[in-house]
């Protein structure tokens, strides 16, 4: 068995969640559902869930079984803002621009343990 593979059984059996942005990127969308179809990993795709829907529908995938989160109607949007603002301030970006960001942005910028707090997914 190649290695490949034997990673791909090994997080069948203990899948875990998987979050990305950029979901309305057509390669974004057929990974999630490959990924999803064939139970690797539980996907949340963060984005515009309207434009996510409309671009999944252009490419013909179905988001059964995916998780969409749009940071614009989550709780805790605001907080996520404010800690990117907080971050790049420095670099001259304002608390507009921070609230305006894409969710790639907020993604890289807050990192992962934060992200997941946000997602309520536990560290495992």
């Amino acid at each position: 068995m190649k290695p490949i593979n034997r990673i791909i059984e090994r997080a069948r059996v203990h899948p875990m969640r998987i979050v990305l942005s950029e979901a309305e990127d057509p390669r974004i969308l057929q990974a999630a559902q490959r990924v999803t179809f064939e139970r690797i990993a539980r996907v949340i795709l963060v984005g515009d869930t309207p434009r996510i829907i409309q671009a999944a529908a252009s490419e013909d995938i179905d988001l059964a079984g995916i998780e969409l989160v749009d940071p614009s109607n989550s709780p805790l949007g605001p907080s996520l803002y404010r800690s990117l603002f907080e971050l790049r301030s420095a670099k001259g970006m304002t608390l507009d621009e921070a609230g305006s960001a894409q969710p790639a942005l907020l993604c890289q910028s807050d990192g992962a343990a934060r992200l997941c707090r946000w997602f309520g997914i536990r560290s495992s």
